[in-house]
């Protein structure tokens, strides 16, 4: 006969193992791990979310903890001290050493993909892959981390699969990476049509200029030329990239 004590452990156990469905095989590094800085905002986002977002942070690479670590912070100084935004702005980020590090976690809104912040979980991979792919270790963990937010309900069942440039005239993730991430599983090519629907509030948050096309990624400076893939979303789009010259370093604030 179980007794009470070993039926609770054997239930806990077992909620246990369902909880981390798809997460197994990822070591994911909490913010206290890496050394984050404290969070300016607490806003959360209504989950699951329909869009995934593929970045990269167009930056060095890094290849294990301590420099990935420092990475991080580097990154969110950038993103708090220079572009005025409350935290890092991608939800999780990938390291070379096949880490996930914890940006602003599964339910926090994140300042990773304009119009989109509310509605999309975004993993930025650590590097710059416009003409390499990134490494194997790299792949899986990411891959790992798109199963694990779809068994945890981070995601719905049938979300959609983006690279940054689909929403914005960017070349984020890279060409390279972009041209693999399409032969994924719930990948859809942008434009993408409810892009501005994603807004719900007329209010300006610092982290999402209006006058900007896209969110600027890590350190890399606004797209002020049009890349390819600003010619799929029309002329309407093309006139945001005046605008961002005058306002490449600007955040408007409520």
């Amino acid at each position: 006969m179980i007794g009470p004590l070993l039926f609770i452990l054997l239930s806990l156990g077992d909620l246990a193992i369902h909880s981390t469905e798809g997460c197994e095989n990822m070591e994911i590094v909490s913010r206290a791990e890496w050394g984050a800085r404290e969070s300016l905002s607490n806003e959360t986002m209504v989950t699951p979310v329909p869009h995934l977002f593929i970045h990269h942070t167009a930056m060095s690479e890094c290849n294990n903890f301590a420099s990935c670590s420092q990475m991080m912070r580097t990154i969110q100084n950038f993103h708090i001290d220079d572009r005025g935004w409350d935290d890092i702005g991608y939800n999780f980020l990938i390291g070379g050493d096949g880490r996930v590090y914890m940006g602003r976690g599964w339910d926090r809104v994140g300042a990773h993909t304009y119009g989109f912040n509310r509605i999309a979980v975004a993993f930025s991979l650590m590097g710059d892959f416009s003409h390499k792919l990134p490494s194997e270790l790299m792949l899986n963990a990411t891959k790992s981390l798109i199963e694990c937010a779809k068994n945890e309900n981070h995601v719905i069942s049938n979300y959609k699969l983006h690279g940054h440039r689909d929403a914005g005239c960017t070349e984020c993730p890279g060409s390279a990476f972009y041209n693999l991430i399409k032969t994924w599983p719930h990948f859809v090519g942008g434009p993408i049509p409810d892009r501005l629907k994603a807004r719900t509030s007329r209010r300006v948050r610092r982290e999402e200029n209006p006058l900007l096309w896209e969110q600027p990624t890590a350190v890399e400076p606004v797209a002020v030329g049009i890349s390819s893939s600003c010619f799929a979303t029309g002329f309407r789009n093309h006139l945001r990239l005046f605008f961002c010259k005058a306002s490449e370093a600007r955040t408007e604030k409520p």
